[in-house]
């Protein structure tokens, strides 16, 4: 008997997607563990976020040092000064019917005096009151204008409503 190359991808496939909802791993593809649930059956927040620096930050955090620099190192010889300009709340809006969420979500807009790199990356900012962490930033500038950065910082926590996952 012969097989088709197409009719042994889709056995082999579909023998893949029957041994992975058998063994219920799609969750740990996804690299959750149903041991890591709280008590409202919700993920728990991994400890090495809770240590984080910027895990504890708020939007009122950044609010009082508006119009203050931050330093961010590039490479062993460039230094480059950012200069908080913006905090924005992001918070989604709440339509009638829908549960609110907790948390806040907000974002931060940097001008800077030189760009910092081609890629989005995560950079260690340096500041005098809020110390050093860690942030991933975007160029937020059009080609040619001011440079600016954005920072997102998402810390919202779902309803208590809210389907489990």
């Amino acid at each position: 008997m012969s097989i088709s190359r197409r009719g042994f991808f889709k056995s082999a496939f579909m023998s893949a997607v029957a041994v992975g909802i058998y063994s219920n791993s799609a969750i740990s593809a996804f690299g959750q563990k149903g041991a890591l649930r709280d008590s409202k059956g919700y993920y728990q927040i991994p400890p090495q976020a809770l240590g984080d620096r910027l895990f504890h930050f708020t939007r009122a955090t950044f609010e009082p040092y508006l119009q203050s620099d931050f330093r961010v190192t590039v490479g062993p010889y460039k230094v480059v000064n950012l200069t908080l300009v913006k905090v924005e709340d992001m918070r989604p809006t709440v339509r009638k019917g829908m549960p609110r969420s907790e948390g806040e979500c907000f974002a931060l807009l940097f001008e800077a005096n030189a760009e910092l790199s081609d890629l989005q990356q995560t950079y260690v900012l340096q500041h005098e009151a809020l110390g050093n962490f860690s942030l991933f930033l975007v160029n937020a500038s059009e080609p040619g204008k001011t440079i600016y950065y954005q920072a997102i910082i998402n810390h919202m926590l779902p309803p208590a409503s809210r389907t489990k996952m």
